[in-house]
């Protein structure tokens, strides 16, 4: 980040040669223009994720909160991460964890209360998480202490992404049926009325998975994106489906019930959030804050690796947390660094600070056109891509995994999975948070580790007292 005069003239002389130079601005624009729709098209889907099921009225809403949270990070985090050519953006673990929590509390609100009481509620839990995070990850850059966020055991963040999988592939069912899955509605789900619904994101995300094995060209996700939705509407008009019945039938996003558009919440909403049920979702925002700062030094190093560039760890997560803080103020989502982006940019020659403006320019124009685009695209497309995401993350960790872990790591994570899809996500964080503890007490070989296992218990007493309490208070 920019300190002294001399710094911000050097800075100001960079962006500036950045735009007149055509070899630096072609390669610049050209990535900030393929980042940027990707990342529109995958923050869409995590919307979707999130404003799901009796939420999905407010879908327009939760669109505008993406968009703009992911402008405000891509252009503050372009514009003062010490590696220019970062890409910040929504992740789908703390997507699919603040769609948990707004499902919680859907259920856990009176019957009696409003849809805007509601929806308020929503965005307040959202825009704390936020806050909490830009406080976790300002704090640990500023104590100069992101080293000690390397030390939680790769087999409890396995089990926290392993049950991320499972609340995308949840969530992506949700989406393309507008219903819940569960074992009772199981059978229902081959029926002829609804099998066309989440039949065809199934084989999307399973081409998905298959290609982006075999092929890692930076065009792969855009062509294949963008050829599902010609694909969608070719087979629409194969059977003489109007773009009215499909929406009649559930297989596009809209018509949208326009309730409101997305803004900031202001002091004349205060009253209208219910702050008890907010609280009741702290475990989920200090386990977004914790995989959002491992999420964010994990995606340094490996840029650092595979660019063969020095990345300050301290000062990324110092930027994240101040990003962060910009967008929880203005009631926005948890947004960080991506590997994946931040990789591509770097290979399709953007290099420079402009690029990632630019994509935040992409945000922002998409954000312009509003709902009514939006309410053509199909459900079957953004469903599959969830689908896709929370097979690749099981795929990964408990198929991938299996060789690289010990039977005990390995375990580790099949039981946070299991008690998460049996139980429930609030049970699996306090498993993991308890396999933690005991972990980093089984393997402390320096004093250092002393001092971490204190943090951790006070962390996992912490969110024990949560978890109970929220049990306690459950009907």
């Amino acid at each position: 980040m920019p300190h002294s005069p001399r710094t911000q003239t050097q800075f100001q002389r960079q962006l500036l040669q950045q735009i007149v130079q055509p070899h630096r601005l072609m390669p610049s624009l050209t990535t900030g223009i393929v980042t940027g729709t990707v990342g529109v098209l995958l923050n869409i889907s995590f919307a979707s994720l999130i404003f799901s099921g009796s939420l999905s009225s407010y879908l327009p809403v939760g669109i505008g909160m993406v968009l703009f949270s992911s402008a405000i990070t891509r252009t503050l985090v372009a514009l003062t991460s010490s590696f220019p050519g970062i890409i910040a953006d929504l992740d789908p673990v703390p997507a699919a964890i603040l769609g948990w929590s707004a499902a919680t509390i859907v259920k856990r609100l009176p019957a009696s209360t409003s849809d805007t009481e509601i929806l308020i509620t929503i965005i307040a839990t959202i825009a704390l998480t936020s806050l909490v995070t830009g406080v976790f990850l300002l704090s640990l850059g500023l104590l100069r202490v992101g080293e000690w966020v390397k030390r939680v055991p790769h087999s409890v963040v396995g089990g926290f992404l392993a049950s991320t999988g499972w609340l995308l592939v949840q969530g992506a069912f949700e989406v393309m049926t507008d219903d819940s899955l569960s074992i009772s509605r199981l059978f229902s789900l081959f029926h002829s009325s609804e099998w066309i619904r989440w039949a065809p994101g199934l084989l999307f995300a399973v081409h998905l998975l298959v290609i982006s094995r075999r092929y890692t060209h930076f065009l792969v996700m855009p062509i294949n994106l963008l050829g599902s939705i010609g694909i969608f509407y070719g087979f629409l008009s194969v059977i003489n489906m109007s773009v009215v019945e499909a929406s009649r039938q559930g297989l596009l996003l809209g018509p949208f019930s326009m309730k409101g558009a997305w803004e900031p919440l202001n002091l004349s909403h205060l009253p209208q959030i219910h702050w008890s049920i907010v609280t009741d979702q702290l475990s989920g925002m200090i386990t977004v804050a914790m995989i959002s700062a491992l999420s964010v030094l994990l995606a340094s190093r490996g840029l650092a690796l595979a660019t063969q560039q020095t990345i300050d760890l301290n000062r990324e997560l110092k930027v994240t947390g101040l990003a962060n803080l910009v967008v929880g103020l203005n009631s926005g989502i948890v947004c960080f660094h991506t590997l994946s982006d931040s990789i591509l940019a770097h290979k399709m020659g953007g290099r420079t600070r402009l690029m990632g403006v630019i994509s935040a320019i992409v945000c922002l124009a998409a954000l312009g056109l509003g709902p009514t685009l939006l309410s053509y695209f199909p459900k079957a497309v953004l469903g599959g891509l969830l689908l896709y995401l929370g097979i690749s993350m099981l795929v990964e960790w408990l198929i991938e995994a299996r060789s690289r872990l010990s039977s005990l790591d390995y375990g580790i994570v099949v039981l946070i999975l299991g008690i998460t899809a049996s139980v429930g996500f609030l049970c699996g964080i306090l498993v993991g948070w308890i396999a933690v503890v005991l972990l980093s007490f089984m393997t402390r070989r320096r004093p250092v580790a002393r001092i971490t296992l204190i943090v951790l218990m006070i962390l996992g007493s912490f969110m024990t007292l949560v978890v109970l309490s929220h049990l306690m208070r459950t009907p």
